[in-house]
């Protein structure tokens, strides 16, 4: 299906989650998200982003058996869009991540999500960690139904069990079109320390999606999805088709609450949850993907040329009276 893919690479991101058995009773469980961008000039107040490393952001979660309840939760960013700085207020993305300490003590289970949006969602956190902590939350959830369901001798403390990899790759076509390929990958590694190679292979899913979607107005022309799942045993089966699942999203533009309906059809059943968690990964991925188009954003183009920047109160940096949002020619703070 991905061999459809056309146009002039604009950016990709990466989001990788793992989790290592920890001491008797506890797991950890690390996520990280890149964002490189291929191309581009992107004025944003204060500064100008070109190409190359734009994110690189990490959460560690140890989370304690059998509860599910989160003990420990620490960030990293060592790349961010905005360093402090005279245009940011003195400001930076780094500043808001210790509002997701309201996450440590509560459980992974159906209250967990709407308690990250409600800590860290919009003008109180990063869109960025927001979006990694929830395919952290989510890889957990997953890979721990998997140990359940495979029961064994206990896994040493630091043996890697389950690993997801999130990558999301944006193209631009002549005609204005974008085209956003996303892959996921959840790997489940069987028990045993003395299994080699291919032997430690347990379960693979796999989910292909790829949406064509007009670049101003984010009307998706085409949706199409595939998925299989591939033990040791059986590694030959092919992919099966589950457009018919998202054919009705077509026409419908992808940012304007497409992933609330995504949850309504995914969202039922835990056997889901990788279409559920590669679809979603669409929208933030055209967001970043956007900024690369060459001449959106340049005197001339055909889009405005002011500086860049995200909705205003969709995170930290561009609430409503903050620094950047005042700057780019919002209310300043009353």
């Amino acid at each position: 299906m991905l061999r459809s893919v056309s146009g002039e690479p604009l950016h990709t991101r990466m989001l990788t989650v793992e989790l290592r058995s920890d001491e008797p009773g506890a797991v950890v469980a690390r996520g990280q998200v890149i964002d490189l961008r291929k191309r581009g000039l992107v004025p944003v107040p204060g500064s100008l982003q070109l190409p190359g490393l734009i994110h690189h952001m990490a959460l560690r979660v140890r989370v304690e058996l059998p509860q599910r309840t989160v003990a420990l939760l620490e960030t990293e960013q060592a790349a961010v869009a905005f360093e402090p700085s005279e245009a940011t207020g003195g400001e930076s993305c780094r500043d808001p991540a210790a509002a997701l300490q309201a996450l440590v003590g509560r459980r992974l289970d159906g209250a967990f999500l709407p308690a990250l949006s409600a800590c860290f969602g919009g003008p109180r956190g990063c869109t960025h960690l927001l979006t990694l902590a929830r395919l952290v939350a989510s890889a957990a959830v997953r890979a721990l139904d998997l140990e359940d369901a495979s029961p064994g001798p206990a896994r040493p403390p630091g043996e890697r069990f389950f690993r997801r990899s999130v990558s999301v790759d944006g193209f631009e076509r002549p005609d204005r079109v974008m085209q956003l390929a996303v892959q996921l990958e959840d790997v489940h590694l069987a028990r045993g320390a003395a299994l080699e190679s291919l032997d430690r292979l347990a379960a693979q899913t796999e989910v292909r999606a790829l949406a064509t979607l007009d670049f101003a107005t984010t009307a998706l022309r085409e949706l199409r999805l595939e998925e299989r799942t591939r033990t040791r045993a059986a590694l030959a089966l092919p992919f099966e088709d589950r457009s018919e699942r998202v054919r009705e999203l077509v026409g419908r533009p992808l940012m304007a609450g497409l992933g609330a309906e995504l949850v309504t059809r995914f969202g039922g059943r835990p056997e889901d949850a990788p279409c559920l968690d590669a679809l979603l990964a669409l929208a933030p991925g055209y967001v970043q993907c956007v900024a690369a188009v060459s001449d959106l954003f340049l005197p001339g183009g055909p889009g405005p040329s002011a500086s860049l920047g995200a909705r205003p109160d969709s995170c930290f940096m561009w609430r409503s009276g903050g620094a950047l949002q005042t700057r780019r020619g919002g209310a300043p703070a009353p």
